[in-house]
């Protein structure tokens, strides 16, 4: 396990059913003093029935606040971003330089059929049954960003354990 000499922030970026959970749960698993901050868990406590802006806007400024404390704490941050979302990427980026600590960005890019694979699969313990058509909206909605890590990967169920470890040494490595 690793410990952390001062605050980082680590968003990992996607489309729906892309692994973000996945890998945050990982790597806040192994990293000592690390917090994986997860909006479709706020989400589904203010309201799992309908999305509203209302819902959304009130997901990222608690994640946000919370972010900003855990920081101050000297913790790394870890943060989900769905892919299409540049205002929540912006703001969670804004946070960094206010507080003075190290971001960086990580994006999940696997191929739309392995999203689609994933979301049929209910033993991923996330949402699941999305649409279609939300998730290809997602996936071809998804901005890249300069310098940004970049994962396309679509790992045989053989390969996904070693893919999970080669991701964390790459992340740590650059954080």
């Amino acid at each position: 396990m690793e410990t952390t000499e001062r605050a980082k922030l680590l968003v990992i970026r996607g489309p729906m059913c892309a692994g973000k959970t996945t890998l945050g749960e990982s790597l806040r698993r192994k990293h000592m003093q690390a917090s994986h901050l997860v909006p479709d868990a706020l989400i589904q406590m203010v309201d799992h029935l309908a999305s509203s802006e209302f819902r959304r806007q009130l997901v990222h400024d608690t994640i946000l606040f919370m972010a900003s404390q855990l920081l101050l704490q000297k913790r790394l941050v870890i943060v989900e971003v769905y892919g299409q979302d540049r205002e929540f990427y912006d703001r969670l980026m804004d946070l960094a330089k206010r507080v003075q600590v190290g971001a960086m960005s990580v994006l999940l890019y696997p191929p739309l059929e392995t999203c689609l694979a994933r979301n049929r699969n209910p033993d991923r313990g996330a949402r699941t049954n999305l649409s279609e058509d939300i998730i290809s909206t997602h996936w071809r909605n998804t901005f890249r960003i300069e310098g940004e890590l970049v994962f396309e990967m679509n790992p045989s169920d053989k390969e996904k354990e070693a893919l999970l470890v080669q991701m964390e040494r790459t992340i740590y490595a650059a954080l």
